[in-house]
């Protein structure tokens, strides 16, 4: 079943015309990757789809409920929440208060707390769980990223570049922590620039360019696929 589906949307910013109507799905329980050059218009695909663009055409449904046009709030308390290029911990809050405040999104003071500490596990996070959140490495504010989306309630998480600044090993250990979550019955929808990351863990992927979508395909067809070498992948 297609948890979420987008249908010829449409965004323009004046002038630009920053996605043209592209259409994509996202089945329950996989993982589909939307990749492309800078600019192409993943981020803003990102913002629409989750309530802080509205688009200008086409239509966006989540769990068969129309979305487009809610506010951001609204959406995520329906089960799709996203995470952010640039981390944004709390500022002075700990990983811990983070996640409460998260979950706070619906449920009780009592609950949200529970909530956060078996998130907090979760990602990895329980041993730092009262460190201040500005001073977590790199690689632990993704972390808490995803864990933020997680104790929304979030069923549908938009990973946006979760990897970008991470070391080899530190993108190892995300992508593990992605792949233990969809089996947990987690689904996602991934922006991401590392190749190596979208071959292994996607289902299916997305090409946009200039805002339109370029070509879907398995990783295997993508790779093969001239008119995404030539816009985006390159010969190697």
């Amino acid at each position: 079943m297609a948890l979420l589906k987008v249908e010829s949307v449409t965004k323009n910013f004046g002038g630009l015309v920053a996605l043209n109507e592209v259409s994509l799905e996202v089945e329950q329980g996989s993982l589909l990757g939307v990749i492309g050059p800078n600019g192409a218009g993943k981020t803003t695909l990102f913002s629409t789809i989750s309530g802080f663009h509205k688009p200008l055409r086409g239509a966006i449904y989540f769990q068969e409920q129309r979305i487009d046009g809610l506010k951001p709030h609204k959406i995520c308390k329906m089960g799709l929440a996203r995470t952010f290029q640039i981390a944004q911990p709390f500022l002075g809050f700990t990983p811990l208060e983070t996640l409460i405040t998260a979950a706070l999104n619906a449920l009780s003071l009592d609950r949200a707390t529970k909530r956060a500490e078996e998130v907090l596990d979760m990602v990895g996070l329980a041993e730092k769980a009262h460190e201040e959140g500005g001073s977590l490495t790199t690689a632990d504010q993704k972390a808490l990223e995803v864990g933020k989306a997680i104790a929304t309630g979030g069923r549908l998480i938009l990973l946006d570049e979760v990897m970008a600044g991470l070391t080899v090993p530190e993108a190892q250990v995300m992508m593990s922590l992605i792949e233990r979550l969809r089996r947990e019955g987690f689904t996602f929808l991934m922006v991401e620039h590392v190749m190596y990351v979208i071959m292994k863990l996607c289902d299916r992927i997305v090409v946009l360019n200039f805002g339109e979508k370029i070509a879907e395909g398995t990783p295997e067809e993508i790779a093969k696929n001239k008119t995404v070498i030539d816009a985006y992948i390159g010969e190697e």
